[in-house]
């Protein structure tokens, strides 16, 4: 196991601005290469094992100026570990919604379809964090997450209609909040924007059907008529 990380950010060894500490960025380069290329058990072992040292590495690494496509992807693995294995509050949620992604060479062209990298990971690790807090049964404040992830995506030009899973965690919001109504909105809107995916794969049947199967629920829960039918729906489209 690494040495805490105070003596890596220790004013006696380092800088104090994160920028301009030396050792820490070999320890933050460990993380994040064992993240990424460490297998499911391993990373859980990694994460039970180092899970505060890693978040101060990540924290510290988002609260830079500009944020990196690496760091993004770090704290996506990290989170996801952590919902899966882990679940605890963390101190990433805030700070990783007001991080500034780099930007990158690739940004000029994405009016060609070739979409921002950085902001995409932050996207995505933004998803990650709300997952951890509706497994934390917050989901108020995991909604909010979704919302910003919701819009990076179509700021990156992504259509509504490809955003499947993005849609089935803010109705999950909504659902577990007690708002019915406007989960039953959410999903509603979702299969109409289905419709214009002319080339559906697995995971497009599996997210189509999942919102049959909660439209279900939640027209049973209010006492609405069809709730078994959309229940069946949802075996049919898989």
């Amino acid at each position: 196991m690494l040495a805490p990380i105070r003596l890596y950010i220790s004013t006696k060894y380092n800088n104090t601005t994160p920028s301009d500490i030396p050792l820490l960025s070999q320890v933050q380069a460990y993380y994040y290469t064992r993240l990424q290329t460490s297998t499911d058990a391993e990373d859980k072992e990694l994460v039970l094992r180092e899970d505060i040292n890693i978040e101060h590495i990540l924290y510290l690494a988002l609260s830079k100026p500009t944020v990196d496509e690496p760091t993004f992807r770090a704290t996506d693995y990290f989170v996801s570990t952590l919902t899966h294995h882990q679940p605890r509050p963390t101190v990433l949620c805030s700070v990783a919604r007001s991080a500034h992604p780099q930007k990158s060479a690739l940004d000029s062209l994405s009016h060609l379809g070739i979409y921002k990298p950085a902001r995409l990971n932050k996207a995505s690790c933004l998803h990650a964090l709300g997952g951890l807090l509706l497994q934390l049964g917050q989901p108020a404040e995991a909604m909010e997450l979704f919302f910003v992830e919701r819009d990076i995506y179509l700021s990156c030009g992504i259509p509504a209609r490809r955003l499947s899973w993005s849609d089935i965690t803010i109705g999950r919001s909504y659902y577990e909040l007690g708002d019915y109504l406007n989960a039953d909105a959410v999903y509603q809107n979702a299969i109409r924007c289905r419709k214009y995916v002319l080339f559906q794969g697995k995971v497009d049947r599996d997210a189509e059907a999942l919102f049959r199967l909660q439209l279900g629920k939640i027209k049973a829960l209010r006492g609405e008529p069809g709730a078994v039918d959309w229940c069946l729906a949802s075996i049919v489209v898989r």
